[in-house]
């Protein structure tokens, strides 16, 4: 029975976990901001920006949690830090 239920909890979580460090999720976050339009584009505005998002986590921690994240770019940047 032990068995079971590490095999029906814990393989999916590895399985998830393997997928997530397979692809580069910190690196495209900044631009899939960029294509939704939620953040304008760094090169648009020359000041210096900061701003905070929050989002659901995924799957089942939605319920009971958030995930926050900053990005960030200094004056005059063509880009935007996470």
């Amino acid at each position: 029975m032990l068995t079971g239920i590490l095999i029906l909890f814990l393989l999916p979580l590895a399985v998830h976990a393997a997928l997530y460090f397979t692809q580069e999720h910190a690196a495209a976050s900044a631009m899939r901001l960029v294509e939704r339009r939620m953040l304008p584009s760094a090169s648009a505005d020359r000041e210096a920006r900061l701003m905070v998002f929050t989002g659901r986590t995924g799957r089942w921690r939605g319920i009971f949690s958030v995930h926050s994240w900053v990005v960030f770019k200094p004056e005059n940047a063509t880009s935007w830090s996470r």
